[in-house]
């Protein structure tokens, strides 16, 4: 499994509306996505004071690299992905993403150092 995570810093400018368009947008692109686990977006708390910089994100869980790839290249996730370039500080330089791989129920997930 791929836990696909983007955190957003978002400009003083950005408008809720739009960043609340771009998220409704991606839950749509993946209602059309095979191997969609879950998507959850919401903002930051930061309770260890870690990432003041990032007030908002969303994690979707993906089974595989297919499906991630099936939504990165999904015409109404590069509408989303502008939307959410415009709104962020410095465009995508403000976009932080992580894909974690999570492994399954099934595999063991070793961390090399």
């Amino acid at each position: 499994m791929i836990k696909h995570c983007v955190f957003l810093n978002l400009a003083p400018e950005a408008e809720f509306d739009r960043l609340m368009d771009a998220y409704e947008m991606i839950g749509e692109v993946l209602d059309e996505i095979d191997g969609v686990y879950d998507y959850a977006a919401g903002p930051n708390r930061d309770f260890e004071g870690k990432s003041p910089a990032y007030e908002t994100g969303f994690i979707i869980t993906f089974m595989n690299k297919d499906a991630l790839d099936a939504y990165a290249v999904h015409p109404k996730h590069q509408e989303a992905g502008a939307i959410l370039t415009s709104l962020c500080f410095n465009g995508s330089d403000g976009i932080i993403v992580f894909d974690l791989d999570v492994g399954s129920e099934d595999e063991e997930i070793l961390i090399e150092s």
